[in-house]
């Protein structure tokens, strides 16, 4: 179904930009600009990425909450830290940080024990 390239934490990478983007219940021009610019910085292809796109579509938001804090807990901790920093940055995208946003960010870092100042420093690296 998926492309040899698309990893497990490229996967997740898609499953939390979407769960940001909706988060607000609104989803911005600048958050999917933001999306077009984070699948080739990370080199995901963009048919892996529209596919898992439509699945997310007909998934719950409480379930694709669900299936982003399981595929975290698979990742190396400098993954989350990039995967949360990428978070930050797609809510700062549309020019306004809703306070969903920030609280659906919060709850995942914090159950990671992930240090804010690492995704602080990782975001600054981040396109």
């Amino acid at each position: 179904m998926y492309s040899k390239s698309f990893t497990a934490f490229r996967e997740t990478l898609v499953i939390a930009y979407y769960y940001i983007i909706i988060a607000d219940g609104i989803i911005d021009p600048k958050e999917v600009e933001f999306g077009k610019s984070m699948i080739v910085k990370e080199g995901i292809e963009k048919d892996d990425f529209d596919k898992k796109i439509e699945i997310l579509k007909d998934t719950s938001q409480v379930h694709i909450k669900d299936m982003l804090k399981d595929a975290m807990k698979k990742l190396s901790a400098v993954e989350q830290v990039r995967i949360i920093a990428y978070m930050s940055k797609i809510a700062d995208s549309d020019g306004f940080r809703d306070p969903s946003e920030m609280s659906s960010i919060q709850e995942i870092y914090k159950e990671l024990h992930l240090h804010l100042n690492d995704i602080i420093r990782e975001k600054e690296s981040i396109i």
